[in-house]
């Protein structure tokens, strides 16, 4: 409180003050224009005065001159940056729209492309379906005459359907991505040719040895791992069905497998763990 009525007594102060500095002003006016008047005559006031004035409406007109210009130089300024910020913003939406087009484009590209991707893996699902079932049916054929030659069953799987079988298999493995269709068809290929080779040696199907292997022909095991375990695991499937057995069909495989072979792997430029 003590300080409240101290500020209100300082603000009163200053207040007083400046009311005397005002009334002085005042009286120093009506002084000068009194001793002005006594000491001139009429004349000489009016023609003083009238010239005062003339003085003061110069100058005034030019302040309002100077003042007209620089308010419509601001005006145009501020019409100026409204007009670019509203250019701005037609761009933006413009770029808005544009982007929109571009992630709807993309979005039903991916949408296409996962489509794809479902329908090549049905048609593996059923190859493997159907690989399972010759499986099958040559165990039963084992365990009922396990000393007997072989006999031919309307079931068994014809030359064609197994050189179709390793097409869908190959078509899943270099269709499902677009960055790498030619690292991917080679390492099918390799694995094959190592698959092949076995069957002809009598040799079985290792998975350390098809590893070391690949790494003599410089494959990335280490990038490229689950991709080759899903090859691995497709091609005993195709084993087991003799796919390998039928001469004819191996020699199909490999008028498709032996372009793509090479001692070296072609420039790998999948990133897989986005795929993965």
């Amino acid at each position: 409180m003590m300080e409240k009525n101290d500020n209100k007594d300082v603000i009163q102060n200053e207040k007083n003050k400046l009311h005397i500095k005002y009334l002085i002003a005042i009286a120093s006016v009506i002084s000068i224009g009194s001793i002005v008047l006594s000491l001139c005559n009429k004349d000489t006031f009016v023609a003083q005065v009238s010239f005062a004035s003339t003085i003061t409406s110069i100058v005034l007109s030019v302040i309002a001159i100077w003042m007209s210009i620089s308010s419509e130089r601001t005006t145009n300024d501020i019409k100026s940056k409204i007009w670019e910020s509203t250019e701005r913003l037609a761009k933006t939406t413009e770029n808005v729209e544009i982007l929109n087009d571009r992630n709807e484009s993309i979005m039903n590209t991916q949408l296409n492309e996962l489509n794809d991707v479902k329908e090549k893996l049905e048609a593996i699902i059923h190859s493997v379906d159907t690989v399972g079932e010759q499986v099958t049916i040559m165990q039963e054929k084992v365990n009922a005459a396990p000393s007997t030659p072989r006999t031919t069953n309307n079931k068994t799987m014809t030359t064609e359907q197994k050189i179709t079988l390793f097409q869908n298999l190959y078509t899943w493995a270099v269709d499902y991505a677009t960055d790498s269709k030619k690292y991917r068809a080679w390492l099918l290929c390799e694995m094959t040719q190592k698959f092949i080779k076995n069957q002809k040696n009598s040799t079985p199907n290792v998975y350390r040895d098809a590893m070391h292997y690949l790494e003599t022909i410089n494959a990335d095991l280490n990038k490229w791992g689950k991709i080759i375990n899903s090859y691995w695991g497709a091609l005993c499937m195709l084993s087991m069905a003799s796919v390998f057995n039928d001469q004819n069909a191996v020699e199909k495989i490999l008028e498709k497998i032996t372009p793509l072979l090479n001692n070296q792997p072609p420039k790998d430029t999948e990133d897989t763990s986005k795929s993965e």
